[in-house]
Formats: C-alpha cells, structure tokens, sequence
C-alpha cells in the first residue's frame, strides 16, 4: 500500500514537471520524461500480474538507467540554463 501511494504522489510531481517542462519549450525532455513515466507502467504491469516476469529485472535496468539519465541531463540543462541567466 505504500508503494501504491508514493507512486500516486510521486505522479502528481511528475504532471507538475511535464507542466513546467512543456511551459519552457523544452519538448524533448517532455517526450523522454513521458517515455520514463511508460517504462514505469510497464514495470509495475510486469510486477502485479505476474506476465512476463521472467523479463522484470532487465526491464527494471532500462528504466533505472533511462530515468536517471533524464534527471540528470535535465539538471544540466537547468543548471546551464541558470548559469547562463546569472552572467
């Protein structure tokens, strides 16, 4: 129940970034983070009903590392974003 429920809030978070990414034209991060929200239902699809679930860990390993990937190059480019504001 837990994890049901910080994923639920975890998701708020989310629409709140997509909002805030789609409001500065940065489409590209919108569509990968869309991407990472796809392979999360993925996962949790795989995990509840038990199809496929020989496949969980590797599918678990892709969305680890696209996610992270996603948040980092999105601290980038904010951060670039706010270096380039401070100047």
């Amino acid at each position: 129940m837990a994890i049901n429920i910080a994923g639920l809030l975890g998701l708020i978070a989310l629409a709140g970034t997509f909002v805030g990414l789609y409001k500065t034209r940065l489409v590209g991060y919108f569509w990968v983070g869309i991407l990472c929200v796809l392979l999360m239902v993925v996962n949790n699809y795989v995990y509840y009903t038990k199809h496929l679930l020989c496949y969980l860990p590797i599918i678990q390993k892709i969305t680890q590392v696209v996610v992270l990937g996603w948040i980092s190059s999105l601290s980038v480019a904010m951060y670039r974003a706010a270096k380039g504001r401070a100047v």
